[in-house]
């Protein structure tokens, strides 16, 4: 019997499949393409090498930055838009992609999956894996003649931007990781939701909740700041007075930010509003110069 406490890494064997995915409207849509063994074994290769690569890892955190051959892990739970999920995990129940989809659709993704359905992994790339598909003319040199070209090129490797297991993920790149998962229009419809979970602990000037929402919807990195600021604990058990105190201590205006109570936003001061919340704000122990910290990563 298996130790449940023992890490156990992504599976790498079993039933390969290989799927392509692109967006259609709201939907998705995803392709199986087959593949000949040699392929196979290579795609298999990839993924191994992938998994080889997973020495370094830190807890996934929505404003942090990975470092040199560092990944994030995080529980399944992270992922917020489950549509692409479901779409390529059909595997090769999906219907067989065609040479005219595959030269004409702007493909989302790719993802090469691996196992039973039971224990499935599943490797993803936020880029299509097909190499001048739209360029007018290709050709390939055989026997010192060029010969055309007339179907798609596929070229892969070993750069996978997330390795997603039954319970697990693995974030290798996490701007491409978020561009699939986290910033789909079905996503960017719960701002509002976001922002009224922070509001039941940090109350905010009538207006404040609007502006909060118009801005998270346009601007990424905000946005990923303020989903940091949604998961902190100290935010859930947020006082006036609290606030009020980290204000002073930053050395920021009390009557610029709060209104009795309440927090103010304005769109001017959006950042800084979500810094403070975040706590990105610092003195600098040898200076006491003030500091906003872009990104960081705990130490804990």
């Amino acid at each position: 019997m298996s130790d449940p406490t023992v890490e156990v890494p992504p599976n790498t064997r079993g039933p390969l499949h290989l799927v392509v995915a692109w967006a259609s409207g709201k939907s998705i849509v995803g392709r199986s393409l087959k593949v000949a063994e040699d392929v196979a074994d290579s795609l298999r290769m990839h993924a191994e090498a992938a998994v080889a690569s997973l020495t370094s890892p830190a807890p996934y955190a929505a404003d942090a930055d990975l470092e040199d051959d560092s990944h994030f892990e995080a529980e399944r739970s992270v992922l917020m838009d489950e549509l692409l999920l479901e779409e390529v995990a059909k595997a090769n129940s999906l219907p067989l992609a065609t040479i005219d989809e595959l030269r004409h659709r702007n493909l989302l993704c790719h993802a090469v999956l691996i196992g039973r359905a039971d224990n499935r992994c599943m490797f993803v790339r936020k880029r299509s894996p097909i190499q001048l598909a739209k360029k007018s003319m290709i050709a390939t040199l055989m026997d010192g003649t060029l010969d055309r070209v007339s179907t798609p090129i596929f070229a892969f490797d070993d750069r996978y931007d997330a390795i997603i297991t039954p319970t697990k993920l693995f974030i290798l790149n996490k701007n491409a990781f978020e561009g699939l998962f986290k910033e789909s229009e079905a996503i960017l419809a719960r701002t509002g939701e976001w922002v009224d979970d922070v509001a039941q602990s940090v109350s905010m000037t009538e207006g404040s909740t609007e502006i909060l929402v118009s801005t998270l919807r346009r601007n990424q990195f905000l946005r990923r700041k303020f989903l940091a600021v949604r998961e902190r604990p100290h935010v859930k058990q947020m006082t006036p007075r609290m606030l009020k105190e980290e204000i002073v201590r930053n050395g920021l205006s009390v009557d610029d930010l709060m209104m009795g109570d309440q927090l103010i936003v304005t769109p001017s001061n959006v950042k800084l509003v979500l810094q403070l919340l975040n706590e990105d704000l610092f003195i600098g122990g040898f200076t006491q110069g003030h500091y906003a910290a872009g990104s960081k990563r705990s130490m804990s």
